[in-house]
């Protein structure tokens, strides 16, 4: 994985567990139990499907399978579909 890859997948990462789990109607300074609590869980959960996805896309690519899926979601300008 390239550098600027892990610190994309880092700042989604700080992005998606923030914007979830912290309490934005108080000012406290300390981050509260039950926010360190879902932060634990989203961090565990992003990181274990990270590691699933990229196991499945291994699979793939392996097979040449995902060649094919990808080639096969293009239409023939080469856009998504």
């Amino acid at each position: 994985m390239s550098w600027s890859m892990a610190l994309g997948m880092f700042k989604s990462l700080i992005e998606q567990c923030h914007a979830k789990c912290i309490n934005k109607s108080h000012a406290e300074g300390d981050v509260s139990k039950q926010e360190a609590l879902c932060l634990d869980r989203c961090v565990s959960k992003y990181l274990e499907t990270d590691v699933q996805v990229g196991e499945n896309m291994q699979k793939l690519g392996q097979s040449g399978q995902l060649y094919r899926k990808l080639s096969s979601d293009m239409d023939q300008s080469g856009a998504w579909t």
